[in-house]
């Protein structure tokens, strides 16, 4: 499936709203980090208007609240949706930014060490020089490690900080009721935004230890142009025998209906509808995320004090054994709530512990024939 657009939110804001978070996403990492801001600043008694840094206008960021800019570097360059933001940024002129109040936070892989963060780094310089008032230190995420969320979690806490809000209410954690109806179908009708495309062929052209590359033949819909070089987007689903071990773990069956309320997830799970715990796990979450150190620590609430899991937590809590045995093995939640099996986590907390789905990105390859490479 291809993404179609990356508006987020209408532009008409609210009197009441007390930040702006800008999200340069092409993927929806960044995007994603948005609501999670979003999501706190709520519970904070604040309210967050999103959009995309292309947003925008000539007379640059607004004035009367904190603005938050979440944004990636693609080998050195801006995603889509922030390329005419960081055009405008890099020829503004000095003084003409006074009374904004910003933060950056960059999201970025190592694998490309010469601009890794370069286009957060160049908003967040750039800026500061046109006047503008930085109000927390520019954030930096590795996109490829597990811990990005937990450097965003702390940036995050900066920023709000700063930007004010109701400090008391930050205990508040996020809850979901989930109601389970198993004599219900999951024969739904689904409509999204995102064009299907056929499978022509999907080929393993090399298998690593971690990763595993696939050459995929797509015929595109009618219409639908490429040129080499260009970039598809496809939104994937979990592996089913991964979501089989997540309904064995927790006692469902794959035409189980699910309906969540509450309000963790609300801006990527499925509220308020009934959906088959099949379907929610295999498109909505990700399952393989390598677990952070955070959510280890989190772990500890679920263990029965005394356990041998109990102990088990503790051990992979300290900071060299999580770095050896979990990290660097890219243990996920799933394989650990897995061999942790006296652990009572309840299904909806693991489901606010998971990711969001995100979306795959492959590189075009010219071929003489319709089918896409």
């Amino acid at each position: 499936m291809a993404s179609d657009g990356a508006k987020v939110e209408p532009s008409t804001q609210s009197p009441a709203e007390h930040a702006n978070a800008l999200a340069g996403s092409n993927a929806g990492t960044c995007k994603a980090l948005a609501y999670k801001l979003k999501a706190e600043a709520g519970r904070r008694g604040m309210n967050v208007h999103i959009d995309h840094l292309n947003s925008i206008g000539p007379g640059g960021l607004p004035r009367d609240r904190a603005v938050a800019i979440i944004t990636a570097s693609y080998e050195g360059q801006p995603t889509d949706d922030a390329s005419f933001f960081v055009e405008w940024v890099k020829n503004a002129s000095v003084g003409t930014q006074k009374g904004v109040k910003y933060g950056v936070f960059g999201c970025g892989h190592p694998d490309w060490a010469s601009t890794f963060h370069a286009v957060p780094k160049l908003i967040d310089e750039r800026l500061e020089e046109c006047g503008a008032e930085r109000i927390v230190e520019r954030g930096q995420g590795n996109a490829a490690a597990a811990e990005l969320f937990d450097q965003f979690d702390e940036w995050k806490a900066g920023f709000l900080r700063e930007t004010g809000g109701d400090a008391q209410r930050d205990a508040e954690e996020p809850h979901l009721q989930a109601e389970i109806d198993s004599e219900i179908r999951k024969n739904m009708l689904q409509q999204d935004s995102l064009k299907s495309c056929m499978v022509i062929s999907n080929e393993v052209v090399s298998k690593g230890a971690v990763d595993i590359k696939r050459k995929l033949v797509l015929k595109l819909p009618d219409g639908v142009e490429y040129r080499a070089g260009d970039y598809i987007g496809l939104l994937p689903a979990n592996p089913i025998p991964v979501v089989q071990r997540v309904l064995a773990r927790f006692k469902l069956h794959a035409d189980d209906v699910v309906t969540l309320r509450g309000t963790a997830g609300s801006w990527t799970l499925p509220l308020n509808m009934p959906i088959s715990a099949f379907d929610l796990l295999a498109g909505f979450v990700e399952l393989e995320s390598p677990v952070s150190l955070k959510q280890v620590e989190r772990l500890e609430r679920y263990a029965r004090k005394g356990s041998d899991d109990a102990a088990r937590i503790d051990r992979y809590c300290q900071p060299d054994v999580y770095k050896q045995e979990v990290a660097d093995n890219r243990v996920d939640l799933l394989s650990l709530v897995e061999e942790l099996t006296t652990l009572d986590m309840p299904f909806t907390d693991f489901l606010i512990a998971m990711p969001s789905i995100k979306m795959r990105q492959a590189s075009a390859h010219l071929s003489s024939s319709k089918p896409w490479h």
